[in-house]
């Protein structure tokens, strides 16, 4: 039967339908249909084959991602706000849980009796001997097993570094958890107490910028964590302890350090 008759029929009421045969390449246009008039209804279930018919990106707010291909570790998060979704990096910030399992080595360590202790990714000091730090200038450890500048009428200045611990793979990025209490005075962070981390055993240190988290750890000992520096590459990780403007109405005394590494 002809395209031309099966329309008749169909104007007639005869033919009810008009195959696809009937109908020309690219006869019927967006333009050539009413709003509405092809509704889901009208649509047999099964027959939209989405991997040859659809083309283009489905935006996000229509449920799809956006993209038109995708990229390695980057992928639809909900947005910094929370009320929406992007497309962006998929990571995730461990730094927090990093630094609850570093106070949670300390803790642990004190409550051990242990000398220097590395676990996975971390490792606690907390100066059960003397036997894990060197360099000490102007320094020594106390039996009350905390380090500070050994006499402030002398001396304002300080230093001192734990021993290295050689870890299994090359490390570039390092924080730290400290622990730390005002015998005298109150020591501003990063000026009368700083830090430093290395992982080429000493050989290049970073400073990083200690934020008190204003949580103590016991009695007049506070809590500081550090941001997250890039070291220069190594396997053998240490740190660097300055203390600064020290005197009989401002010292400083470390109890322990946890490195993350």
């Amino acid at each position: 039967m002809s395209s031309a008759r099966n329309l008749a029929n169909l104007l007639s009421g005869g033919a009810t339908t008009i195959a696809t045969a009937d109908v020309a390449d690219s006869a019927i246009t967006n333009a050539k249909l009413q709003d509405g008039i092809i509704t889901s209804g009208k649509i047999a279930s099964g027959t939209v084959n989405l991997s040859s018919k659809l083309t283009g990106a489905v935006s996000i707010a229509n449920g799809g991602t956006g993209l038109s291909s995708l990229t390695a570790n980057k992928g639809v998060i909900v947005n910094s706000g929370g009320d929406g979704l992007e497309y962006n990096d998929l990571t995730a910030d461990v730094k927090p849980v990093q630094r609850d399992i570093a106070l949670l080595m300390l803790n642990d360590s004190i409550e051990q009796n242990r000398v220097k202790f590395t676990g996975i990714n971390i490792t606690a000091d907390i100066y059960q001997d003397a036997n894990s730090i060197t360099s000490l200038t102007n320094t020594a450890r106390n039996a009350s097993e905390y380090v500070s500048i050994e006499d402030v009428s002398a001396d304002a200045t300080g230093s001192y570094e734990s021993t290295a611990t050689t870890i299994s793979g090359a490390e570039t990025k390092m924080s730290c958890t400290v622990l730390y209490a005002d015998a005298a005075g109150t020591a501003t962070l990063n000026t009368d107490l700083k830090v430093s981390l290395s992982a080429d055993n000493g050989s290049n240190f970073t400073q990083v910028t200690l934020t008190s988290t204003g949580n103590t750890f016991s009695s007049g000992v506070k809590v500081a964590v550090s941001d997250e520096v890039t070291v220069t590459s190594g396997t053998q990780v240490k740190y660097k302890v300055e203390f600064a403007n020290q005197s009989g109405s401002k010292t400083t005394r470390v109890h322990g350090i946890a490195m993350v590494h």
